[in-house]
């Protein structure tokens, strides 16, 4: 429509990070449906739109600390070379909530640059990570369509 969009979408993404008390190594893939209303006029070259979606997030991956360890001094310190691993492995709803623009890049071409804030939401622990898993991203989209914007 000229200011309500219905979207479904699929993601899958990765994250490895190496710190000297985090790391991580995991990949998560989610299934959301969205709605976003798009503000200004249909035939405004630029409009800016705003919206929320729900869904579901599958996460796996392995947390790695350091192990505490006893230093030449006597006192305990953490180890920069031993790492603890913890396998995670689940299954969450999930939120969204993303703004942006709706640019036009000819008479069926939208560019879409988008901020996405997101998370994990249900009560319960699971093995090796806590809930809510957050997230935020930036997202340049190109938008095609059989009809003119």
């Amino acid at each position: 429509g000229d200011h309500v969009r219905v979207a479904a979408e699929v993601d899958w993404l990765t994250h490895s990070r190496t710190l000297t008390y985090l790391g991580v190594d995991g990949h998560a893939t989610g299934a959301l449906g969205r709605v976003s209303y798009v503000f200004g006029a249909p035939a405004s070259p630029v409009r800016p739109y705003a919206g929320v979606g729900v869904g579901l997030l599958h996460s796996t991956g392995t947390l790695k600390t350091p192990v505490v360890v006893i230093a030449a001094n006597g006192q305990p310190t953490l180890s920069t070379t031993l790492k603890e691993s913890t396998d995670w492995s689940l299954t969450r709803s999930m939120w969204d909530a993303h703004a942006g623009l709706r640019i036009a890049a000819g008479r069926r071409l939208v560019l879409r640059p988008e901020l996405r804030c997101g998370a994990t939401f249900g009560s319960g622990a699971s093995s090796g990570i806590e809930p809510p898993l957050l997230g935020v991203q930036s997202v340049v989209s190109l938008e095609w369509s059989r009809s003119r914007r």
